[in-house]
């Protein structure tokens, strides 16, 4: 009896297609992890930079002493003057997925916010509790685009975050006058 060496022509025939498949399965599972590596980057960055527009926004509002909205109406963006007693006044616009922070002529600041529908600012009055003082607060909310399949649909509109801060909590401390959060 010989014995045989290598493969008959319809094992590797066999073989061939096994293989492909058990590649193109692989290289599946590999995309599919980058994707998923890739969104979980995206959203702990969106994260890190919602985070840091908070306390920026929190500590411009708390250090100004007054506050002035402007909206426009047909593309419902805003921009928020916000007036330091010590310096330059801070803007706070919306554009879109963008948020820009502008400090005196030249120092501009952008915060990129991936899938940014749209940001709205609110100005109201809190009376106080244990002052019978009322304080103006603002809110900026920060809205997202869920998945769905209507774009124009309110019902597919998330709150990504919101913002609030008290007006001259910082600058009435700096005076001298009592000041509760």
């Amino acid at each position: 009896m010989r014995r045989r060496q290598g493969s008959t022509l319809l094992e590797v025939v066999i073989a061939i297609p096994i293989s492909f498949a058990l590649l193109i399965g692989a290289i599946g599972l590999v995309h599919k992890a980058m994707v998923v590596s890739n969104l979980a980057k995206n959203q702990s960055l969106a994260r890190r930079t919602i985070g840091n527009l908070a306390q920026q926004f929190r500590t411009d509002v708390h250090e100004s002493e007054t506050a002035q909205l402007e909206r426009d109406e047909r593309s419902n963006k805003f921009r928020l003057l916000l007036n330091h007693p010590d310096r330059n006044p801070v803007i706070y616009e919306s554009g879109d997925s963008v948020i820009r922070r502008i400090a005196g002529d030249a120092q501009q600041e952008q915060f990129l916010i991936s899938g940014n529908r749209d940001s709205q600012v609110e100005i109201f009055d809190v009376t106080s509790r244990t002052i019978s003082s009322s304080k103006k607060r603002i809110r900026l909310t920060i809205l997202r685009q869920t998945e769905g399949n209507l774009k124009n649909d309110e019902s597919n509109i998330l709150a990504d975050a919101e913002i609030e801060a008290t007006l001259g909590v910082f600058a009435s401390a700096r005076t001298g006058k009592e000041s509760h959060e």
